[in-house]
């Protein structure tokens, strides 16, 4: 999600810019949002439109791209249609446009 930085370190020079692809990929149980259905509260290119009251689901993702400085450029999510997160300690998991 966009608009402000995660309180946890991002990888150097990172930052969501205009991709909203987790806006879109994700669920968001609060909203009964499904996965791969932009959310109402996304303006795309943008970022949240509600963000400092977004739910609490969003408030808790962690974009595996922003966090893993190993990943390159072609790896943001708006750029290859893929978000990354990472679900525990050791699993990073790939949610892919369909």
């Amino acid at each position: 999600m966009t608009n402000q930085t995660s309180t946890q370190s991002l990888a150097s020079e990172r930052s969501c810019g205009s991709c909203t692809e987790c806006c879109r990929m994700m669920a968001v149980p609060e909203l009964y949002k499904p996965a791969w259905i932009l959310c109402p509260n996304c303006a795309v290119g943008s970022g949240c439109k509600v963000y400092p009251d977004r739910p609490q689901s969003c408030r808790d993702f962690l974009c595996g791209w922003l966090m893993a400085p190993y990943m390159g450029p072609d790896l943001k999510p708006d750029k290859c249609h893929v978000v990354f997160f990472q679900s525990d300690r050791h699993t990073m998991v790939a949610n892919c446009d369909p």
